[in-house]
């Protein structure tokens, strides 16, 4: 899955924890002219393993690994960016939610 959702990371088989951060801006198609959203998305893929006790033998057995992917994303605009009217402020907001959308089930996009 983190293949598909990164498509441009090239990562060996049997790795076994990730951390990968980018900022891809883009025009706001809101704020028009040269306004930039910022797209940072960190993401990061580890293996959990969890063990269990048995009482009062105190016998221990282990589960498969589990392998995870963790997404964290900072919307936003630029600085540069003027400030938007707070009339735009809901038509920006929906922008900032449609692009988190977008990177969450694409994956990094350009």
């Amino acid at each position: 899955m983190l293949r598909e959702l990164l498509p441009h990371l090239q990562v060996e088989d049997g790795a076994t924890d990730l951390r990968y951060q980018i900022n891809r801006r883009r025009r706001s198609r809101v704020l028009g002219g040269t306004a930039a959203i910022n797209r940072l998305s960190s993401w990061s893929i580890a293996t959990m393993n969890s063990l269990s006790l048995e009482l009062p033998t105190l016998k221990v057995a282990q589960a498969e690994g589990e392998t995870t992917i963790r997404l964290e994303m900072d919307l936003n605009t630029a600085p540069e960016t003027t400030t938007a009217p707070l009339q735009r402020a809901a038509e920006v907001f929906r922008e900032l939610v449609e692009l988190s959308r977008e990177i969450s089930q694409k994956g990094d996009v350009p």
